[in-house]
């Protein structure tokens, strides 16, 4: 979405409610229609504090004037991204006097008329006030949210989304061509381009109000309607919506300009399904992802593709998503552990696919393509013992019988449940990597001790062998949240 008008700094003071600045330890709180006017940081330190306007009192109390009583209109009357200034103050002089002028003249003229008006004095609005956090919060267009509004606008795109064609100088319509908002309107302003925030406002609020009236059901048009927790609680949540068509394909090759590795297949329509939207992965445009990230670090700036894709402490690449769901529920057990990081070997699991030179000459992966046979429990063996006699606390304690095989078969039970554990754990076997932190899956694991000694040994980074069973074993517990974290919940007390 792009707009032609120009761009003003004073709409986004006064449409970003609540941008207090002020840390998290402050003690004072403000509702999302509170708005801070700070002086811009180029005119220097102001003389008095800045005023915390609040936008929704005057809204409500203009309600006659509209937003032309502040703000510049079409003759349609609908909000422009600009102040009622002659033009665009100069510096901090003029930033004064031109607030001055609209407010306090208003504040005069009301009380001229006896109505209720605002603060004339000086002191009565610049106040100083101790920090505060702001309660607003952000609106996220998800796909609830998304598919309400393609409905009430009789799935016509063109009423959200534009492109700015060079030719024609104006805002066209292209089927195929809809982008997240935030593609074009950017923060900060930049020249002959409205910010996401003005851009957002402005569409949305002057839409909610051309249809009061015209309706049955608008969207809010004040702050709180969209910004305050309540509010965003009674925005209707739909249990069905239909998975949003751009063309998009349902199952596709993952690769990169220049990529070397085997390309990956990728269940698009299953993934999106486990999103609330589009944004939870395309996080700037929707497109693909080397329009951004590139092969080699460094060409564009910003992270590789390679590190856009298996970067782990992000929610929005493919391992950082992974291991964020990993570390939950049942899989939080294992997961905690030092094994908790795929090695090398699990790259095949993603990287399934032809290699890059031959992808685009192959077919797609059809949807769905993440079944896979997955093997049984082992038999009871002495490679796979049914229980385990721990014995580490033998002077206070009676051996422990660790149930080997049921807490296996639990922890089969569990990755079955799931799609993506089933897609990351087609062996049994893979289980054992859970305890058996550095034991190759395919080989009987060789006796704790055997890296644990009995005690510590000194200059050794080694826990002992109780320490490590307790690490292990309450770990596991503590992480899945199993009541068994108790001494006695495991060993049995010697009798004297």
């Amino acid at each position: 979405m792009r707009l032609c008008s120009g761009i003003s700094v004073l709409l986004g003071l006064l449409l970003a409610a609540g941008c207090d600045g002020a840390g998290k330890e402050a003690g004072r709180t403000t509702g999302p229609a509170t708005i801070r006017m700070v002086l811009p940081v180029e005119f220097g330190k102001p003389e008095r504090p800045a005023v915390e306007f609040n936008h929704q009192a005057h809204v409500k109390a203009l309600e006659q004037d509209g937003c032309g009583a502040c703000h510049y209109v079409d003759a349609e009357k609908r909000l422009l991204p600009r102040m009622k200034f002659k033009e665009k103050p100069a510096d901090a002089t003029d930033w004064m006097e031109a607030y001055h002028g609209l407010c306090i003249t208003c504040h005069d003229d009301r009380l001229a008329q006896k109505q209720a008006a605002g603060p004339g004095d000086c002191g009565d609005c610049h106040r100083h006030l101790p920090a505060a956090v702001s309660t607003r919060r952000e609106l996220r267009f998800d796909y609830s949210l998304h598919y309400r509004h393609a409905r009430a606008s009789g799935e016509d795109c063109s009423v959200c989304h534009h492109v700015y064609d060079q030719q024609q100088k104006k805002l066209i319509y292209q089927k195929g061509a809809e982008d997240a908002c935030n593609a074009c309107h950017i923060e900060p302003a930049v020249e002959g381009q409205t910010t996401l925030r003005d851009a957002a406002h402005i569409a949305c609020i002057n839409c909610h109000i051309e249809r009061q009236g015209k309706v049955g059901r608008t969207g809010p048009w004040l702050c709180t309607g969209c910004h305050a927790a309540e509010g965003q609680a009674r925005i209707e949540k739909l249990e069905e919506v239909p998975r949003p068509d751009r063309g998009q394909p349902a199952g596709m090759w993952i690769t990169g300009k220049g990529a070397t590795a085997n390309v990956v297949g990728f269940n698009h329509q299953l993934h999106q399904a486990q999103t609330d939207s589009c944004s939870a992965c395309h996080h700037q445009s929707i497109g693909k992802c080397d329009e951004c990230h590139p092969v080699l670090p460094g060409q564009k700036g910003g992270l590789s593709l390679k590190q856009a894709f298996h970067k782990p402490d992000s929610g929005r690449s493919c391992v950082g998503c992974h291991q964020e769901l990993a570390g939950r529920g049942q899989c939080a057990g294992c997961h905690q552990t030092p094994a908790g990081v795929p090695g090398q070997a699990a790259c095949q699991t993603c990287h399934w696919g032809p290699p890059p030179v031959r992808a685009e000459k192959t077919p797609p992966p059809s949807v769905p393509f993440t079944q896979v046979a997955l093997e049984g429990l082992p038999v009871v063996s002495e490679d796979f013992p049914k229980e385990i006699e721990i014995g580490v606390l033998a002077e206070k304690y009676e051996p422990s019988q660790f149930p080997h095989e049921k807490i296996v078969a639990a922890l089969d039970q569990g990755v079955k449940a799931s799609r993506l554990a089933r897609r990351f754990h087609q062996k049994t076997r893979t289980l054992c990597a859970g305890c058996h932190h550095h034991s190759p899956p395919d080989e009987r694991p060789p006796a704790c001790r055997s890296c644990h000694a009995d005690t510590a040994r000194a200059g050794k980074d080694l826990p002992d062998l109780g320490t490590a069973y307790h690490r292990q074993c309450i770990g596991c517990h503590q992480a899945i949240g199993h009541e068994a974290q108790g001494c006695t919940d495991c060993h049995q007390e010697v009798s004297r």
